[in-house]
């Protein structure tokens, strides 16, 4: 693979790095937020190109590892689709780790990720970008953008005694993918007590103060999928006391679909027939492939590239699973493969290569 990044990586990338130029904006959202201990967050990774067009990322975010406790990292829905380097936690120094890309180009306002927390102990937690964060324009020449930066600040607070506790049957993990069409939320009614609640994709918003029926167990419906907050006030003699809230995860689409290419190269494999896929899901991300070979006649979990176990002539199978386990399978026939020299005109392809390209160029200019 090292002889495929860097021949494309001189394709697309070039020799030269000029100098920075107009400056994106990558930011948090929420930008402030409160949370009790031992409650679930997520802070969605925002990127603005401020009227630039980007192909490439690379991202360092730290925080204290005192107050958050990192659950996961999605890339569902991200404007940079094809990951070509973690996401990696390491959790000595606090810090996620991700570098992806996008074919073709990104120009406007869009989420990268979202990255969930739990809140461990109260305690002011801001989360930033490290200097070493880039993005590159789509300008064939690597040219790293101008960045501004801004950080999210996460207040958690001690929980107060005898709040209502929320729990649901169809999503009993606040931090797993459900393809559940419904949301079920379900707490204990207390006598002479009145509730106020909502279902909201902003965990900032709060309830009013008047109450709502039913109560006790709620079966809701949306037909959107993405991330919801279920948000409840217990009210007694019409005034109602702080809201608790539960994350609901829902991901009922499967991934998109993607195409499947097969190539091979004396250089690569020692000429071997190979696969190379990536997809996208829009919701939650995309969680693993496997690929099917009929001679080998079993799933196996597979990466990009694929090595063919069997190099004659056969059906495929290449299945794309998202992170609440929906399924996209692509097959092809696997009778010809395209040399290199014609995979590059794949965008795919071509774009797998400048990621690894610019992923070196980051390494090589950390450590100088």
């Amino acid at each position: 693979m090292k002889f495929l990044s860097k021949l494309i990586f001189l394709i697309i990338i070039g020799f030269t790095l000029p100098s920075f130029a107009f400056a994106s904006v990558l930011s948090f959202i929420p930008q402030a937020q409160d949370a009790y201990e031992g409650e679930n967050l997520v802070a969605e990774v925002r990127l603005n190109t401020e009227g630039e067009s980007v192909n490439a990322l690379n991202m360092q975010i730290v925080f204290p590892t005192d107050i958050l406790g990192f659950v996961d990292f999605s890339s569902g829905g991200s404007v940079f689709p094809l990951p070509v380097h973690g996401p990696d936690y390491e959790e000595k120094t606090g810090t996620v780790s991700f570098q992806a890309g996008v074919p073709n180009g990104y120009r406007g306002e869009g989420v990268i990720g979202r990255i969930f927390f739990q809140a461990k102990t109260p305690g002011f937690a801001v989360l930033r970008f490290e200097e070493s964060t880039q993005v590159l324009l789509n300008d064939g020449a690597g040219t790293p953008a101008g960045l501004s930066f801004f950080t999210g600040e996460y207040t958690i607070l001690k929980k107060p005694a005898g709040l209502p506790v929320l729990t649901s049957e169809d999503h009993p993990d606040e931090s797993v993918w459900y393809s559940n069409p419904f949301i079920r939320m379900s707490w204990e009614v207390k006598e002479g007590a009145d509730y106020s609640y909502l279902l909201t994709r902003d965990p900032s918003e709060a309830p009013d103060d008047v109450p709502d029926e039913p109560v006790g167990d709620l079966k809701l419906t949306t037909q959107e999928d993405g991330i919801f907050y279920f948000r409840l006030r217990e009210c007694r003699d019409g005034v109602c006391g702080p809201a608790v809230t539960r994350r609901a995860l829902k991901d009922t689409a499967p991934p998109e679909f993607f195409e499947v290419l097969v190539g091979s190269d004396w250089t690569l494999y020692d000429g071997k027939r190979f696969l190379s896929f990536s997809a996208r899901d829009a919701a939650s991300g995309i969680a693993r492939y496997e690929v099917f070979e009929e001679h080998v006649g079993a799933w196996k979990v597979a990466q990009s590239p694929y090595l063919l176990e069997y190099q004659g002539s056969e059906s495929v199978q290449v299945k794309a699973v998202d992170k609440a386990e929906n399924e996209r399978v692509v097959e092809i026939r696997a009778e010809r493969a395209l040399p290199v020299s014609r995979l590059l005109s794949f965008v795919l392809f071509l774009f797998l290569g400048l990621l690894a390209g610019g992923y070196l160029v980051w390494r090589k200019r950390k450590q100088v």
